[in-house]
């Protein structure tokens, strides 16, 4: 797993088929790459979806773990943002 650490961001709120939230987050620094946008899926990401759902919009620096695959960049966990730190929620219960 890789982790990235991005304080010029901009997150996209979708639905799939499903009419499930997903999210896109998407690194302001390179937006002229095409390989900029972390994709987030409830049933992928182990930590911190709560979070995300409710203050995506709030949010503008995050760090996560994610992984490379054939069809993209998928967040697995998201370890901290501006409006939470998740890994040391995990630890304090």
């Amino acid at each position: 797993m890789l982790i990235k650490f991005l304080n010029n961001i901009r997150i996209i709120k979708k639905q799939d088929k499903n009419n499930e939230p997903y999210f896109i987050i998407f690194d302001n620094e390179h937006d002229k790459e095409d390989n900029n946008a972390y994709f987030c899926f409830e049933q992928a990401i182990r930590t911190g979806w709560n979070e995300l759902k409710s203050k995506w919009s709030q949010i503008t620096e995050i760090e996560f773990e994610y992984e490379e695959t054939d069809r993209g960049k998928k967040v697995v966990a998201i370890l901290s943002s501006n409006t939470q730190n998740f890994w040391i929620d995990e630890f304090v219960k």
